[in-house]
């Protein structure tokens, strides 16, 4: 009889000791977490490196053949970059609204070009042109770790206004319809996510 007691003992101890270990690992998973969403917020209130007219650093992106290539901004017409990741629900929000006619950046002239550039790997960028096609005919690449040291962004969605001589204009973070667009521009169940506009 002792002994049943004493196996009893010992599991209960060990499932303490195991509720303990899950109750810290949640613990730790939380901060963790809480940081990254931190992280993401401050992110979003960043300006970009460069002021307004200015031209911004050279990135060099990668086509879709895989060739690398200087991001021409200077098309002579305004250019409007949009930055995504595959995975990114508010970027395929984001792509869809567009898809609608809805207006991605405030004030945008109307004879603007498109340009696309994903964080994805080829694959997922593939995918991601079922969705993208009718919206940006030029698709790019690119690193996100270079893509953040040379022009401070971290958040997707991202989109850039640049003027015909490919000069910075204003950008947005994030994704939210704008105001002015009617409901016919848009998909009747498009959820949105927040968006800051700087400048």
């Amino acid at each position: 009889m002792e002994g049943l007691w004493l196996v009893a003992f010992v599991t209960v101890w060990l499932l303490v000791l195991m509720l303990g270990v899950l109750v810290l690992s949640l613990m730790r998973n939380v901060g963790v977490l809480a940081t990254v969403v931190q992280q993401m917020r401050a992110s979003g209130d960043e300006p970009l490196p460069f002021t307004i007219g200015e031209l911004p650093p050279p990135l060099v992106a990668v086509g879709i053949d895989d060739t690398p290539t200087a991001l021409d901004l200077a098309q002579g017409r305004p250019v409007g970059l949009i930055i995504v990741s595959p995975g990114c629900t508010p970027c395929h929000d984001l792509l869809q609204a567009m898809r609608y006619g809805s207006t991605i950046i405030p004030n945008t002239p109307p004879e603007t070009a498109y340009v696309l550039l994903s964080l994805g790997d080829a694959i997922a960028t593939q995918e991601l042109l079922t969705v993208t096609s009718p919206v940006a005919p030029t698709v790019y690449r690119i690193d996100p770790h270079a893509l953040h040291t040379q022009w401070g962004i971290r958040s997707t969605p991202t989109s850039i206004l640049f003027d015909a001589a490919g000069r910075y204009l204003r950008h947005q973070v994030g994704f939210a319809p704008p105001a002015d667009a009617g409901a016919s521009a848009r998909s009747p169940n498009l959820p949105s996510a927040g968006g800051t506009v700087r400048p």
